[in-house]
């Protein structure tokens, strides 16, 4: 398998086919009126972990133990949740049956590549990028900027002229050795909150930066610069407010950043109106965090969340660029928070997608038989239940495993977009800008559903954990989890109702990878490294065991029938199913395989160590799964249940004979009915002439299954209420053991924001009202506004606290003078 320099990952993806199966029995699904050839029932599912599997208990990110329930006793009883296998599943049925692409519509991505012939079009067209506030409309409905035309720029050393002290140039030239790769004061060194926070250092208030008087700085005013300025308090006639950006860097010599902005106070008094859509994808693009995310990070989207949602504040400072409405006014063409912001994609992922992918009304397979829910069509009800998998072997590994589980941004289009070129370097002019031989998100294709490839063992080792620059694990970007060992055994029932058997058989090929040996499901976190490899067992109740390779075979002409026609290749030929299969199967760890080529790529702050740019300027992009893996195929199972049927048929004649026989004999309706599905065959067609409507045997053991069927039901019922009891127990026994450690201890001894104690308090008040109390005790209103008191106390959080609602929670009137002198 041919393989490029740098570009490596440990998922591929499975591609997306332009053409979408849309079962013709869509329109008459029903919850209560089953089809005529409508199957119920159960299948038992036992899921094998083949490698460590970690699933964690609960969302919250410390808790590092596998999902469990604890009994009376103390005990663990490891479990898989029903949603986790569900979900698991369905992604595997969309790829074999050819459903749409889930893809979130309000995900949208930006270009901002700052080079030569790149597509990034603001650096050719800075002059035009104007300055502005946005905010809220005060006028009421959605979001307006405010112009305050172009913006004037001021040099770092003219800060700190007017801070009276070296702020700026201390931490942002090289020659101050200040290192803006670490995180100071709880801060990241390169954002704009950091300025602001050594303005306040400094000994100034952040208003000191509003309103100010400038005079063109003649000094830096060369030629084709004449927008720089200085604080001239005495006959400045330009009035501004400094606004800080982020510093990609320290500036050396005459390269780096050295300037920032002003933004002139006149601004235009009739606000541009920000499309809704566009709103949507600036707060997708700026906004969005991961779990593993530097605090620091999350502390700067605060900052800007908050200055956004102000309504009586001035709003958040943006960049932005004027278009022209077909009726000559003006209009946003697009806008970021600096001055050469990113630059959203002409096409969303969403709009990447083939046609048929974005139909709404049509439903496809996947939805047909999970359902779905929709404010733009009528919802529809799953008709397949999973249970939750319980183990009664499971066992948690004693040590702790950190794990790196990051993983590139889609916007990296070198991997999520689907490229064109050879050996995995892309075709034409070699020597070209990357950004201008790739396909993007403009123009470009979706690679397609992501899936991670499956190994003999987990990874081990540095490489799969992020470390320090002493080479320690770093607990801030680390996920710490507890897996249960290989060999643990989940059972579950999955319960299917009025499903065709056409879709009973797409469920059973999605469970089996169409009855392929040797391929394995994925489950829970830290797949990337190996973790989760599952073996599933299925059994189909004992009516509809035989017929399970019935049943996929059905499926399997279906779809055959339908890329036949829609795309010329067989179904189990098809890219789609090859690829799915061929990572199911392949370790990529094993014999032919090197497990770097299937790794993290790693990022480095070195441009020379940053393996995501390196591969960039080499023109090299994810190869496909058909270039990587042996291929893997399924094995027809259409052809087998033809010779299967010839030889029921061949039973059942051979049963109208025997009964005819028999004096008085005569077969029943189930043969007569049976034996229709031969009507083709002549000898078929004989026997079927002579059969007659009752036979008592056949009414007997109708009547036993019938009886078998009610004593299971019955039996399911009484487990899922014992399953509910004890469940319920166990909230309330989890309940009973915060209410007795009290409110003090609930609120903890860690300070909180005020949005975090109104939540905690909201809590605590359901907790008592499930305990038959409808308000707090005057101890745990005492506790309540103690732990009010950080928020109290720090000016940036104080605004936020709403004392009418402070005063519902706690039961009393509150103000800032009773929170200073509350005491223990």
């Amino acid at each position: 398998m041919s393989k490029t320099n740098c570009i490596s990952a440990p998922f591929n993806f499975v591609p997306v086919s332009d053409k979408v199966f849309f079962p013709p029995w869509a329109e008459q699904i029903s919850q209560d009126v089953p089809f005529r050839d409508a199957l119920s029932g159960t299948i038992r599912l036992t899921i094998t972990a083949e490698t460590p599997m970690f699933i964690r208990n609960g969302s919250d990110r410390e808790d590092s133990s596998f999902s469990h329930l604890t009994d009376a006793s103390g005990k663990n009883r490891y479990f898989i949740p029903g949603s986790s296998i569900k979900g698991e599943v369905r992604s595997v049925l969309e790829i074999m049956s050819f459903s749409k692409m889930r893809v979130d519509e309000s995900a949208a991505f930006a270009i901002r590549e700052i080079s030569r012939n790149t597509p990034y079009e603001i650096q050719r067209d800075s002059k035009s990028v104007r300055c502005g506030w946005l905010r809220q409309n005060p006028a009421g409905g959605g979001f307006v900027i405010y112009d305050c035309g172009s913006p004037y720029r001021i040099s770092l050393r003219r800060i700190d002229e007017y801070l009276g002290k070296e702020v700026m140039q201390s931490h942002f030239l090289k020659s101050s050795r200040f290192d803006l790769n670490k995180e100071h004061d709880g801060f990241d060194p390169k954002s704009a909150v950091f300025k602001y926070h050594l303005v306040e250092e400094s000994g100034h208030a952040l208003s000191d930066l509003e309103g100010l008087p400038f005079s063109p700085d003649r000094d830096a005013n060369t030629r084709g610069q004449g927008n720089r300025v200085f604080i001239d308090l005495k006959s400045g006639s330009r009035k501004g407010t400094i606004v800080f950006t982020g510093q990609p860097g320290p500036r050396d010599g005459s390269k780096g950043k050295f300037y920032d902005f002003v933004f002139p106070v006149d601004c235009n008094s009739d606000p541009l109106p920000v499309d809704d859509g566009m709103m949507r994808h600036f707060r997708f693009i700026y906004f969005n965090t991961s779990a593993n995310e530097k605090e620091s990070k999350k502390n700067e989207i605060r900052r800007l969340k908050g200055l956004l949602n102000d309504p009586d504040g001035r709003g958040l400072p943006v960049f932005f660029r004027l278009g022209t409405k077909a009726s000559g006014t003006r209009e946003i063409k697009d806008f970021g928070l600096a001055y050469l912001y990113k630059l959203p994609y002409g096409r969303t992922p969403y709009a990447s997608l083939p046609p048929e992918h974005r139909e709404k009304e049509r439903r496809d397979l996947a939805e047909c038989i999970f359902g779905f829910t929709s404010p733009e069509r009528e919802s529809l009800r799953g008709r397949v239940h999973f249970g939750s998998a319980f183990s009664d072997n499971a066992a948690e590994s004693a040590k702790q495993i950190d794990l790196a589980l990051s993983s590139p941004k889609a916007s990296y289009y070198p991997i999520y977009i689907r490229q064109k070129g050879k050996d995995g370097v892309i075709s034409g002019n070699q020597k070209a800008s990357p950004s201008g031989s790739y396909a993007t998100y403009d123009g470009g294709r979706l690679s397609g559903w992501k899936r991670y490839h499956v190994r003999n063992q987990p990874l081990t080792g540095p490489e799969t954990y992020a470390t320090d620059k002493n080479g320690q694990p770093n607990d801030r970007l680390n996920t710490h989890i507890r897996p249960v060992n290989k060999g643990a055994v989940f059972t579950s029932d999955i319960t299917f109702h009025n499903l065709r058997p056409e879709e009973l058989g797409a469920l059973l090929s999605a469970l089996t990878f169409h009855n392929t040996r040797g391929c394995f499901h994925q489950l829970g976190q830290g797949r990337p490294y190996g973790y989760g490899r599952s073996a599933y067992e299925v059994a189909l109740d004992r009516n509809l065991a035989a017929r399970a390779g019935y049943f996929m075979a059905c499926f399997e002409k279906t779809m055959n029938d339908f890329t036949m026609e829609r795309t010329g290749t067989p179904w189990l030929q098809s890219e789609q199913m090859t690829s799915l299969l061929s990572m199911a199967h392949e370790k990529v760890d094993g014999r032919g395989y090197s497990s770097d080529d299937f790794r993290y790529m790693h990022m480095d702050n070195i441009r020379r160590n940053n393996e995501f740019l390196q591969a960039k300027n080499s023109l090299e992009y994810l190869q496909p799964v058909s270039a990587l893996l042996r291929k893997k195929s399924a094995s027809s199972l259409e052809g087998e249940q033809k010779k299967e049927r010839m030889e029921e048929m061949e039973s059942l004649v051979r049963s109208v004979l025997g009964r005819l026989q028999e004096p008085g004999g005569e077969p029943d309706e189930k043969i007569l009915s049976d034996l229709q599905k031969f009507e083709n065959d002549e000898g078929a067609r004989i026997a079927a002439a002579s059969l007659r409507n009752i036979c008592e045997e056949k009414k007997r053991l109708k009547k036993e299954a019938e009886e078998e069927e009610r004593r299971r039901q019955e039996e399911a019922e009484a487990r899922k209420k014992r399953e509910q009891e004890e469940a319920a127990a166990q909230r309330k026994e989890n309940n009973r053991a915060l209410l007795d450690g009290g409110l003090k201890a609930f609120l903890g001894t860690q300070p909180l924001a005020y949005g975090q104690w109104c939540g905690k308090v909201k809590k605590w008040l359901a907790l008592i009202t499930a305990d038959g109390r409808t308000a707090l005790s005057k101890d745990e209103q005492a506790a309540a506004i103690i732990a009010l008191k950080p928020a109290c106390a720090n000016p940036k959080t104080r605004k936020a606290i709403k004392w009418n609602e402070v005063k519902r929670l706690v039961g009393r009137p509150v103000t800032e003078d009773t929170v200073n002198h509350q005491k223990a």
